[in-house]
């Protein structure tokens, strides 16, 4: 099938399979000498809300069979389309990927003389509401080599701060988890629907001491920064391992971001000691 034609960039997105931070990108490719059919695979539309900040280097869409990551290598799986050019609106794309289940697609940005970094995962498809789909994203099954999954769609919101810092562990965790995360509320939830209006959410690495973290959200006062554990494939399976404390003389009321400025050292102190005996 041909792409759909619309008033915004489109292009054919080829595959190539990045290890660890280095790419091996056919930089030749080039949508309009190209039949723009794929016989297995995805197709949808990838949309930008707001400006391009100009720290970014370069975006791109991934596909990974695993989730959650490798804690020691958390990008190693990914499979990274071709860039994204910069300044995109909006664009719609075409996929080829071999028959399997893959567990996680999403778009992805490397800034400026960095490499990647699952941080810089701005959106990621799933059935679940916008932050959620960060813990829960929902996979798509290529059965065979005729099918093609339609409506794989992406808004990236380009307009959010960030909270950056460091996350401290103590103890060893002893249980199986899904994954760990910082998840950021405008107050502390107390109840599911408190918890069902998370405002951003990033994944971090589960077995290391110490990781610095970096998530996105929209501009506004935070007062509930937390480290949370995915406990099972239930959504409301989540606990709270830690939470960010202020320094006593920190003046204000909660942790303030503004629109594509960010504010760093939010540390916060995690204990695995909170889930260990959890059922």
């Amino acid at each position: 099938m041909h792409l759909r034609k619309r008033r915004s960039a489109s292009l054919i997105l080829g595959l190539t399979l990045c290890l660890g931070f280095s790419c091996s990108v056919d930089h030749g490719l080039d949508p309009d000498s190209l039949n723009p059919r794929i016989k297995h695979g995805i197709r949808g539309r990838v949309t930008f809300r707001g400006a391009w900040p100009e720290e970014i280097a370069e975006a791109r869409l991934i596909v990974s069979a695993n989730f959650p990551p490798d804690a020691d290598d958390p990008v190693g799986s990914f499979i990274f389309s071709d860039p994204i050019r910069f300044g995109t609106e909006s664009l719609d794309y075409e996929l080829t990927l071999a028959p399997g289940r893959y567990e996680l697609v999403a778009v992805i940005i490397r800034e400026r003389s960095k490499g990647w970094n699952i941080s810089n995962v701005l959106a990621v498809y799933s059935q679940l509401p916008d932050v959620l789909g960060f813990l829960f994203p929902s996979s798509v099954d290529i059965e065979n080599d005729t099918t093609i999954v339609d409506e794989i769609d992406l808004s990236v919101d380009l307009t959010k701060g960030r909270i950056s810092g460091t996350v401290r562990f103590l103890g060893e965790r002893k249980r199986e988890i899904v994954a760990t995360g910082i998840g950021v509320f405008e107050n502390q939830p107390r109840t599911l629907f408190d918890f069902l209006n998370i405002k951003g959410l990033t994944l971090l690495p589960n077995d290391v001491p110490e990781t610095s973290y970096i998530v996105r959200v929209p501009a506004g006062t935070y007062r509930a920064i937390n480290v949370v554990a995915v406990l099972s494939l239930d959504p409301l399976d989540i606990r709270t391992i830690g939470t960010y404390r202020p320094p006593p003389d920190e003046p204000g009321d909660g942790v303030t971001v503004v629109s594509r400025e960010e504010t760093p050292g939010i540390d916060i102190t995690a204990d695995w000691s909170v889930i260990n005996g959890a059922n």
